[in-house]
């Protein structure tokens, strides 16, 4: 564990001579200490980070390793080579640390308190979330078990681990390659894996208390930064990724009205299916359940592209205040980062890149380069055409660093289709949803009702071009109808939000969701044009990108699912999207809003009512927490067992045995052959040896089986039927356990390679003592473990695999 902590947490420090260029890109003050815990008077200019962009290039790094490491791979470099390359580049690293040390020491002490904030994030959540995963170690995969889906997750790290070249083979369909899932997360968990000598087994859980670490430390660097203290960004992150859903609130009401009401426990897995047949996953749910899933795995790489988005965000501001060709420089250098971090998206989890990329092409749109020859920035008209291009070289980048992937892909999902409506229940959608959409709501309306009440500042004067970066970027009004603009905007929103109401008052709650978002995504776009500082621009477009993602879920659908869980992938990985741009957005606006000091206070007692709001958003804020807190408690057991921190704790200690005996001996290439399940089997304890050690066998579990792919022409153009393969494959192994004929068997394990032949407790199970022992007989003896029924016979193959 310390060898895995210390490697990963040092990659930040060895990733600052890079990332302080790209989120640290001012001067300093070796005699300030960074931002400030109590005031914003500190200088940190739009687009940095108050740590430097230290947790940013923790990041950064570590997915630029992967995705280096993922092009030598299909250049049939094995990945246990690969995973030294990461020593290569920290060594690198440390030789631009020592020849950019003064710049760098400047930056360390400037940022300090910064610093100190994100790694204290960093440390203190990877190790809660380390002991937490000591009380639920395990893979279980059978029904009942809560395990989920980690034991195919487990199959895929463990098959990357030992790939000789990428695509890694396919775990559930010996012979194929993994062509149709994305899988570069888990290539980056067993990257880390192969760094440090270790196995699959034990590091499956580090990678589990890593991610929401990464995250964390961050998401507190972007929110500080974001609301100009310290404090704030502590807080708004811990909400953003502490809260949940307020099914809590259900719950309590329907045992009310048994007659049996009481506050706990309560259902933790519910509280994450809200709206009927679909996944409402919240950040702290994924980090606790810890499917090492790729929404899960790719979560910091959503954050590290919100943070590139604030630094292009950043010069955009810059240029449109005061330009300087020093500004088009590092926004012209952090395109190839974009381009290059989306392109790791699309490939480790495709679901998240078209609102990822949207939301870098809000912030390049008003970027205003300058050549040499120039007195002034271009024209307003000119810099958004140079903002178009700049996105598509910033796509073509994306694209051609997920070429690998894209080329391959053979997708089993259907395109967009539209949704009948209304498509979620108002009550249930509002459980998930209104605690963010209130607080979002309330910031517009503050920031409104200051515009409309504050007092209309003079025209800046010439000096004031001058100044340091964070007064010049403060946008006043110039004209003398400052007020009288303000007053007709804010009349043309309360009767967008009046027609609204009624809409919905008419309608009753069928299309209720649908006018709150479309009311929310409008005043939110108008917002972003008329936001007087760049955090509030930049909170907007964040807002927008979210508000967009959640108008996408509740119109269209897409996946391979039928009704009625037709939606279930998109209202997932569209709603986590939400929750974390959304969200932040929602918890740093409410967090840096005005206080009542500079509105009318009249005028903020009658539409506010502040005090009344904000008790009622705290109880709210209670009741979120307390889910997510259900949730920890459950899937520690309830703290009564301490397991420690092997993922084979479940396998009996014969098993055991065999698993680290395939897992010494086999190679790539390598197929072996187990018990399959005559129906379903996806959540069972079947296929055990393929997902402890990620050995392709014959056929797993059979929604998977066909989900990832078995190497056919399929793809989202063209309609396959896969399933005949699934069920064909099924019946070879159920034909090779069961039937006398040993010149069957023997083609059977000519079609498939296989090496090694699995007799154990369920095969016996299964197919009956008698033909498994028959097997035994037929086949050399390789290995075994464990007497009586739980004894593991391993058998060999004459032959070696084609």
């Amino acid at each position: 564990m310390l060898i895995w902590l210390l490697l990963v947490w040092s990659l930040g420090w060895f990733a600052l001579p890079l990332s302080r260029r790209v989120w640290d890109a001012v001067p300093h003050d070796s005699t300030r200490g960074g931002m400030s815990d109590d005031s914003s008077d500190e200088d940190l200019a739009t687009g940095c980070l108050p740590d430097g962009g230290l947790a940013a290039g923790r990041v950064l790094l570590l997915w630029g390793w992967t995705l280096l490491s993922f092009w030598l791979g299909h250049g049939a470099v094995p990945v246990r080579q690969s995973a030294l390359l990461l020593y290569l580049l920290m060594a690198l690293c440390a030789l631009c640390a020592a020849r950019d040390w003064p710049g760098l020491r400047s930056t360390i002490r400037a940022r300090r308190r910064g610093i100190v904030a994100s790694e204290s994030a960093f440390l203190l959540v990877f190790l809660l979330f380390f002991v937490l995963r000591g009380f639920w170690p395990d893979q279980s995969s059978w029904q009942g078990s809560g395990s989920g889906e980690k034991p195919m997750d487990m199959a895929l790290l463990s098959a990357c681990a030992r790939a000789e070249r990428l695509p890694p083979p396919n775990p559930y369909a010996a012979g194929t390659r993994l062509e149709s899932y994305y899988y570069l997360g888990h290539l980056q968990a067993a990257l880390l894996t192969d760094a440090i000598g270790s196995q699959p087994r034990h590091t499956y859980n580090l990678m589990c208390a890593t991610l929401p670490a990464l995250c964390f430390s961050l998401l507190v660097s972007l929110c500080a930064a974001l609301t100009d203290r310290l404090r704030g960004g502590v807080i708004t992150a811990a909400l953003v990724l502490c809260s949940g859903t307020l099914e809590p609130l259900r719950q309590w009401w329907n045992r009310a009205g048994r007659g049996e009401f009481h506050l706990w426990p309560l259902d933790y897995f519910a509280t994450s299916r809200v709206i009927p047949n679909t996944i409402n996953e919240y950040p702290w749910f994924t980090f606790s359940y810890a499917d090492l899933h790729a929404h899960f795995l790719a979560m910091p790489l959503v954050l590290l592209v919100v943070a590139l988005g604030w630094a292009l965000h950043g010069r955009t501001w810059r240029s449109a205040a005061r330009f300087s060709p020093q500004d088009s420089r590092p926004a012209l250098f952090l395109l190839p980062l974009c381009g290059l971090a989306l392109g790791a998206l699309l490939a480790a989890n495709t679901w998240d890149f078209p609102v990822c990329f949207l939301l870098l092409v809000l912030c390049l749109l008003g970027l205003r380069p300058q050549s040499k020859n120039q007195s002034a920035p271009m024209s307003k008209r000119a810099s958004w055409i140079f903002g178009i291009v700049a996105a598509l070289d910033v796509l073509v980048v994306a694209m051609a660093a997920a070429a690998p992937f894209l080329s391959r892909l053979r997708s089993s999902a259907e395109g967009p289709h539209l949704l009948a409506q209304p498509a979620s229940p108002a009550l249930a959608w509002l459980m998930v949803w209104g605690l963010i959409c209130a607080a979002w709501i309330a910031t517009l309306a503050t920031t409104e009702l200051k515009r409309l009440y504050a007092p209309s500042a003079p025209a800046p004067s010439a000096p004031a071009l001058s100044a340091p970066d964070k007064d010049e970027l403060q946008r006043v009004p110039q004209s003398g109808n400052f007020m009288v603009r303000n007053r007709i905007a804010l009349a043309i929103l309360c009767s967008l939000g009046v027609v609204f109401a009624a809409l919905g008052v008419v309608t009753g709650e069928e299309f209720f969701v649908l006018f709150l978002l479309c009311a929310m995504t409008l005043w939110t776009g108008i917002e972003a044009q008329r936001a007087q500082n760049s955090a509030q621009a930049f909170l907007c477009r964040m807002a927008l990108c979210g508000l967009l993602a959640l108008l996408w879920s509740e119109t269209t659908w897409a996946g391979f699912l039928s009704p009625p869980y037709h939606r279930q992938d998109t209202v997932f990985k569209f709603g986590l999207q939400a929750w974390l741009l959304l969200g932040t957005a929602a918890a740093c606006g409410a967090a840096a809003a005005p206080s009542g000091s500079a509105i009318r206070g009249s005028a903020m007692k009658s539409l506010l009512h502040r005090r009344l709001l904000a008790t009622l958003g705290l109880a709210l804020l209670a009741v979120a927490l307390t889910a997510s807190l259900s949730t920890t408690v459950a899937r520690a057991r309830g703290f009564e067992h301490f397991a420690g921190w092997d993922a084979w704790t479940h396998l009996a200690p014969a098993e055991r045995a065999a698993a680290d005996w395939l897992q010494r001996h086999a190679r790539d290439g390598t197929h072996l052959i187990e018990a399959e399940k005559r129906r379903g089997s996806d959540y069972s304890e079947f296929t055990r040896y393929t997902h402890a050690t990620g050995i392709p066998t014959v056929v797993g579990p059979a929604a998977h089986t066909w989900q990832w792919g078995l190497g056919g022409a399929r793809s989202m153009f063209q309609e396959t039927d896969d399933w005949a393969e699934v069920a064909r494959r099924k019946a070879d192994v159920r034909a090779f356990y069961t039937v006398p004929d040993a010149v069957l068997r023997a083609a059977l394990l000519r079609r498939y390679g296989v090496r090694y032949v699995v007799c154990g407790e369920l095969e016996r199970r299964e197919y009956g003592a008698a033909n498994v022992a028959r097997v035994e007989r037929s086949l050399p003896v390789v290995f075994r473990a464990g007497t009586g029924a739980a004894r593991v016979v391993i058998c060999g193959a004459p032959a070696a695999p084609p």
